[in-house]
């Protein structure tokens, strides 16, 4: 497995290269009923079903060897460095990456003050509990009445982002899947009136919405909100009263 950290601004460090190929990735996962915890929510996991899929642990174990005392710091000291930047853990054979931040360090020494040698772990957990595509899977559509067929190929429901293009003025416009009736309403006569309002992004992810860079999570209509693809094959709507074009992108996730 070829791993990568990578850091907020998508600045990548290559764990292979860096330590060789004595690295390895111990994954502990963990499953528990959704009851247990039903008012005690926990951070970094999701609803499965009537179950909450949690966050694992991972650990990153390595072994390092240099001749002299000041190499090894300075590897051990780069590792540690981007470990504690790190935003993502890259599997870049599998194209997938996963939240995580650093717990802990074990970095035994020699005798002494000496540190050439050492067999080290870095303890890892995941701040969202799968894995996703790096890239997006994406769709496109245009008109007044897009409807698209939505394929979630991974294990877990995907939070989509959508990109709405218009240049004319506009009341609004609704976006919801068929087969659960999940989706959102925004009212807002600003879009499409002048040549910075042309687009519109709805971030199911981050739970934000904007018209060009100006967050407008007050023009969401009450009783609707933010969704996810479900599993398997669904159908998307987006109506409006003029012509829009639209990009909806979201990526596949995973258990491992």
């Amino acid at each position: 497995m070829h791993l990568f950290f990578e850091d907020i601004d998508g600045l990548k460090y290559d764990i292979k290269t860096a330590i060789g190929d004595s690295a390895k990735l111990l994954f502990d996962g963990k499953e528990i009923d959704f009851e247990k915890i039903d008012r005690s929510f926990q951070p970094g996991a999701v609803i499965i079903g009537d179950r909450r899929q949690m966050s694992g642990e991972y650990s990153l174990q390595f072994s390092a060897d240099e001749a002299e005392d000041v190499d090894m710091r300075a590897k051990i000291g780069n590792l540690l460095y981007w470990a504690n930047r790190a935003v993502y853990l890259i599997d870049d054979d599998n194209d997938l990456r996963t939240k995580i931040a650093l717990r802990s360090y074990s970095i035994p020494w020699e005798n002494g003050s000496m540190l050439r040698s050492s067999i080290a772990t870095l303890e890892l957990i995941q701040l969202t509990p799968y894995w996703e595509d790096v890239d997006y899977t994406e769709v496109t559509g245009s008109g007044t009445n897009i409807v698209k067929s939505i394929n979630n190929l991974g294990y877990l429901p995907a939070d989509p982002l959508i990109v709405l293009t218009t240049a004319t003025t506009t009341l609004g416009f609704s976006i919801w899947i068929t087969e659960n009736s999940e989706g959102m309403e925004i009212g807002d006569r600003s879009f499409g009136t002048t040549a910075s309002l042309l687009v519109y992004t709805i971030d199911c992810e981050e739970g934000v919405v904007k018209l060009s860079t100006v967050e407008r999570n007050d023009r969401i209509r009450g009783g609707t909100g933010f969704f996810s693809f479900p599993v398997g094959i669904t159908t998307l709507n987006i109506v409006c009263d003029v012509s829009l074009s639209a990009s909806i992108k979201w990526r596949r996730r995973y258990f491992i």
